[in-house]
C-alpha cells in the first residue's frame, strides 16, 4: 500500500532529513502522521516528503522520510514584504515595547496549537492602536509565550472621515458576524443599540470582551492596523446623545423604506464623519423615527427590500468604505 504527502505548510513533526520507522502503529501515532497533511504552521517553511507503508514479517511498518526547506522572509521597516514568499503570521498584544512581549491567553492558543510555531520563529505583532512590530519567539510554554521585539513602528491614524455604525443588537451569532465584517470593512466605531423592537438584549457583563476578541480576530485576518471602538449596548436615546456629543460636526443617517427617502448612493460624501443608524428587523417605531429626525438624522434608502439587521449594517459599511477610498485616492 502506498500513499504520499502533498507539499504543505505544515510544521515538521520529525527532524529534517530524518527517517523513522514505526511498527504496529497505534491510533495516536497514525493520527500524528495524518497531521502532516492537515496542520498549518510557519508561513516560511514547507514540508516535502513521501510516506510509504509496507507489510513486514512482524506486522505493519511505516517508513517516513522528510526534508524541510526554509524560505527567507524579507521586510522593510514598515513591515511590508520586499520580495518575500509569504507574510509573517500576525498576533495581537495590547502592549508592545522594544523589549520582551508576552502574548495573552487567546493568542497563545493560536500560536502554539493552531499555527504550531516555536522558539526562533518570527511573527508580526500589532496592538490595534497603530503599533506594528516584528518579533522573534524566545520561549514557549503552555501558559506563556515570550517574544523579543526586533523592529517596531508606530503608524499614525490616517486622515479622513470616520464611519460609525449604530445598530440594533441581533440575536445569536449574527451580531458576532456583524462585528467581524464591520471590522474588515474599516468601520471606526460600532455602537450597539437597544430599540423597542430589539429581540436580544445582552446581559452578559463579558459581552464587550467577546466582541473585542472577534474584532481582533477579524483585524488579524484582514491585516487591519487600528481596531474599531465597540461601545457597550445602550438605549437609542442615550446612544444618540453620546454620538452627537462625540461627533458634533458629523452627518447622521438612518435606514428607511419610505418612498421619499433618497438612495444612500446618491448622497454626496465629504470630509465630515458619518454615522448610520440601523434598526431591528421589526423596524423603527414612529416615536423612534421622530426621535432620530429631531436630532438631525436623515432617512436614506439602501434597497427596496426589507433587510436583516446585519445585512443593512454590512451594506452601509461597504458603501462607506468605498466612499472613503474614493476620497483618499482623489
Amino acid at each position: 500500500m502506498n500513499c504520499y504527502s502533498k507539499r504543505t505548510q505544515t510544521k515538521p513533526i520529525f527532524s529534517p532529513l530524518q527517517s523513522l520507522k514505526f511498527t504496529h502503529l497505534n491510533k495516536p501515532e497514525r493520527r500524528k502522521v495524518r497531521q502532516i497533511n492537515s496542520r498549518r504552521n510557519q508561513p516560511n517553511r514547507f514540508l516535502t516528503g513521501r510516506i510509504s507503508a509496507e507489510t513486514a514479517d512482524n506486522g505493519k511498518a511505516l517508513i517516513i522520510a522528510f526534508k524541510c526547506i526554509t524560505f527567507p522572509i524579507n521586510r522593510d521597516k514598515s513591515g511590508i514584504e520586499t520580495g518575500a514568499a509569504v507574510e509573517l503570521v500576525r498576533f495581537y498584544s495590547s502592549s508592545i515595547s522594544k523589549s520582551l512581549v508576552q502574548l495573552p491567553a487567546e493568542e497563545i492558543h493560536h500560536l502554539t496549537d493552531v499555527r504550531r510555531l516555536g522558539r526562533g520563529d518570527k511573527v508580526e505583532l500589532f496592538d490595534g492602536a497603530g503599533t506594528l512590530a516584528v518579533a522573534e519567539i524566545t520561549a514557549v510554554s503552555p501558559r506563556q509565550v515570550t517574544l523579543q521585539v526586533q523592529e517596531m513602528q508606530v503608524i499614525p491614524r490616517p486622515a479622513g472621515p470616520q464611519f460609525i455604525i449604530a445598530v440594533s443588537v441581533a440575536k445569536g451569532s449574527r451580531f458576532d458576524w456583524l462585528i467581524g465584517k464591520c471590522t474588515e470593512l474599516g468601520v471606526d466605531r460600532i455602537c450597539p443599540l437597544i430599540f423597542e423592537r430589539t429581540v436580544k438584549q445582552p446581559r452578559n457583563p463579558k459581552i464587550a470582551e467577546r466582541w473585542r476578541n472577534i474584532a481582533i480576530a477579524a483585524a488579524k485576518q484582514c491585516r487591519r492596523i487600528f481596531l474599531p471602538q465597540i461601545d457597550m449596548p445602550m438605549p437609542l436615546q442615550q446612544g444618540l446623545e453620546m454620538l452627537k456629543k462625540d461627533f458634533p460636526q458629523g452627518r447622521f443617517l438612518f435606514g428607511s423604506l419610505a418612498a421619499q427617502a433618497p438612495p444612500l448612493i446618491s448622497i454626496p460624501f465629504g470630509p465630515a464623519d458619518v454615522a448610520a443608524f440601523v434598526g431591528p428587523e421589526g423596524g423603527f417605531t414612529e416615536q423612534e423615527e421622530a426621535l432620530l429626525q429631531s436630532h438631525g438624522c436623515q432617512p436614506v434608502r439602501l434597497t427596496d427590500t426589507i433587510l436583516r439587521t446585519e445585512t443593512a449594517a454590512l451594506a452601509f459599511s461597504a458603501i462607506f468604505a468605498a466612499q472613503r477610498n474614493r476620497l483618499t485616492v482623489s
